[in-house]
């Protein structure tokens, strides 16, 4: 088994995973992205050889932080899995399904939330090419919020800490175009997504992100 080599690129969180993967592959792949701030993946990606011949089966995982100051304490932590919904020549529909935690930590608050996200792509592989369409919608089903000290102090000395149901939702759609050069993957997106709330960016993204696999 050959080292994998954890690549740091610029790509969006949106769709962190790389595009296409086989049954037999192994993938490690990381990002520095801007979906909102700054932020950096590192994540693991393996296809599962005896799941079936014609739909691939595959699981992930990956940890995000924000990359600006390198403060963990805003993380996202997620797993999840995508199998060939359709799957015929060049052409495949893969559906998927993540669980994930994010974190964050400022003066006023500290806040964790749980939330889960549905994937729906659709691509097509022309020899060493692949390109995809890709759509995900992530609910946040409940988030924990604790005000700080400072919070208590200079607004509300009675906030008190407490959990929070249906706090947020985002539908994104966008293209994917990746080329393979022997081991490694270059994949670029872009497209738009919709959190719900007044958008003071414009709710784009685009990314450029490299993959190793083995």
């Amino acid at each position: 088994m050959r080292l994998a080599v954890i690549a740091i690129c610029v790509a969006s969180t949106a769709h962190a995973t790389p595009l296409a993967p086989a049954a037999d592959e192994r993938i490690v792949y990381g990002e520095l992205a801007f979906d909102g701030a700054p932020s950096t993946t590192i994540g693991f990606v393996a296809g599962v050889p005896r799941a079936g011949e014609r739909l691939t089966l595959a699981w992930w995982t990956d940890a995000t932080w924000v990359a600006g100051d390198l403060d963990i304490e805003d993380n996202r932590l997620r797993v999840g899995a995508g199998i060939d919904a359709f799957r015929t020549g060049r052409v495949r529909v893969r559906g998927g399904l993540a669980a994930a935690s994010r974190a964050t930590a400022n003066t006023g608050y500290r806040a964790r939330a749980v939330s889960t996200e549905l994937h729906l792509d659709a691509s097509v592989v022309v020899r060493r090419w692949a390109f995809q369409l890709e759509t995900a919608l992530e609910q946040t089903w409940a988030t924990y919020v604790e005000p700080s000290s400072t919070y208590r102090e200079l607004v509300y000395a009675n906030a008190e800490a407490g959990w929070h149901a249906m706090t947020a939702r985002t539908t994104r759609v966008g293209l994917a175009a990746g080329v393979r050069l022997g081991d490694v993957e270059l994949v670029a997106r872009a497209g738009w997504q919709d959190t719900g709330t007044i958008e003071f960016l414009p709710a784009v993204y685009a990314s450029l992100g490299l993959d190793y696999r083995f």
